[in-house]
């Protein structure tokens, strides 16, 4: 169970509370005594969906629809994390040409390297920034 404590935000009970002549007492704590001290029982969150988000209002908790705002920000937060992929992956290009180069046996393959890139590029053509399909980097 949450309680929220004067109006903030619902959270777990404190494992040590401060009573007003500075002693602090731990649990189990009396309902009387919780309320006394500004502590209310609150119901756990609802369930929301991807495109809303929660709420709480000091008094109880609001669900409602995401803003473009909003959805445009998750969409940044998915191409953070495709520019963080693309970078992960980036050196195996170096490899690939240094190898060439040297006439070494190859660990990657330039078209595996190239379909898994542009497919990461691609990531924003994805309708649903919150069902992102990842690609998978092909080995040989």
């Amino acid at each position: 169970m949450l309680y929220t404590y004067k109006g903030q935000y619902p959270q777990p009970l404190p494992q040590r509370i401060r009573l007003q002549d500075g002693n602090t007492r731990t649990p189990p704590y009396e309902e009387d005594f919780l309320e006394f001290y500004g502590y209310r029982p609150v119901d756990n969150p609802p369930a929301i969906g991807v495109e809303q988000k929660l709420e709480w209002t000091g008094v109880n908790w609001l669900v409602s629809a995401k803003n473009s705002y909003e959805i445009e920000s998750d969409w940044n937060i998915v191409r953070e994390q495709r520019d963080e992929k693309i970078k992960e992956v980036e050196w195996r290009y170096s490899r690939y040409y240094r190898h060439e180069r040297l006439n070494l046996p190859q660990v990657d393959s330039l078209q595996n390297l190239d379909t898994y890139i542009q497919a990461l590029a691609d990531i924003t053509k994805q309708t649903n920034p919150y069902a992102i399909v990842w690609p998978v980097l092909l080995t040989i």
